[in-house]
């Protein structure tokens, strides 16, 4: 089980790369620092080393592909951090892509996250040679492969917990003039629409993923969807169809209305709806 996920990772990183991938303007600012020596990363002579302060730490955009898959990317010149170069396997910037290499599995426990490349299966440590490289070449997860992915500056709208967080499936969506878009069923019965209590939200009928966050507008009481992308995989099949169709409607979404088991997305506070989702 746990290599047949592995292959399906690798197999949708790989997708990502042929496909290309829609970057949000304002992915989330963060720091990586390393457990172990407390030192911030940084590059050094074009390799990324866990040798500097917080002030000289290196900041990168942290690209959230949903669930536990994400991607390091340089805002300036937009190539993303790669695991794979030279035979150490060490890290630095690549390509403007996302590829198996540019793709980890972050799994974070009590603030500290541990970084899996998704290409060689192997796990990020620093603390290689003198310079504390970074370098995707352990089997364990020790104080060496254990890092802080710290936010930079205060995160937006932190305190709001959405009350409408959970799994939910989607039911119906409507166009502005309030028609019921078709949409076919068995694609419905497999498509996962999750929502975090830190108001982040995933949506998948099994092509692409579709992720971004829930922000509150106090002034109206009503919500607004920021950081939303698709990742760009061609199935030609009715999930991805569902997929496209969920995510035209997203940006029109301005408020949030909850009824027994349904959740209602509107347009506006007239309850006019874009998304109806129910919990199974």
């Amino acid at each position: 089980m746990r290599f047949f996920k592995q292959s399906l990772a690798r197999f949708s990183a790989a997708l990502l790369l042929t496909f290309g991938l829609t970057l949000p303007a304002n992915a989330g600012d963060v720091t990586i620092q390393s457990v172990q020596s407390g030192k911030y990363t940084a590059f050094t002579s074009g390799y990324l080393t866990a040798n500097t302060t917080q002030a000289r730490a290196y900041v990168f955009q942290e690209v959230h592909m949903g669930g536990s898959s994400y991607a390091f990317r340089d805002r300036a010149s937009g190539r993303y951090l790669r695991a794979g170069v030279t035979g150490n396997s060490l890290m630095a910037l690549g390509g403007r892509e996302i590829g198996t290499w540019e793709h980890f599995e972050v799994i974070t426990r009590g603030g500290v996250s541990t970084l899996r490349s998704m290409q060689n299966g192997k796990y990020v440590r620093a603390g290689i040679g003198s310079n504390s490289l970074l370098g995707a070449v352990s089997n364990n997860r020790g104080g060496w492969e254990q890092f802080r992915i710290t936010p930079v500056g205060a995160p937006p709208a932190a305190a709001w917990t959405p009350p409408f967080a959970g799994s939910w499936k989607v039911r119906r969506v409507l166009n502005a003039a309030g028609n019921r878009i078709p949409l076919n069923r068995v694609a419905l019965q497999s498509a996962d629409f999750n929502i975090y209590q830190d108001g982040r939200f995933t949506f998948t009928a099994g092509c692409n993923n579709v992720t971004g966050r829930f922000i509150h507008r106090p002034a109206d009481s009503g919500i607004s969807l920021t950081n939303v992308f698709i990742t760009r995989v061609n199935c030609a099949n009715a999930a991805f169809d569902l997929e496209r169709t969920v995510m035209s409607v997203l940006s029109e979404i301005r408020f949030a209305r909850m009824g027994s088991d349904r959740l209602f997305l509107t347009r506006n506070a007239q309850g006019s709806s874009a998304l109806e989702l129910f919990q199974p």
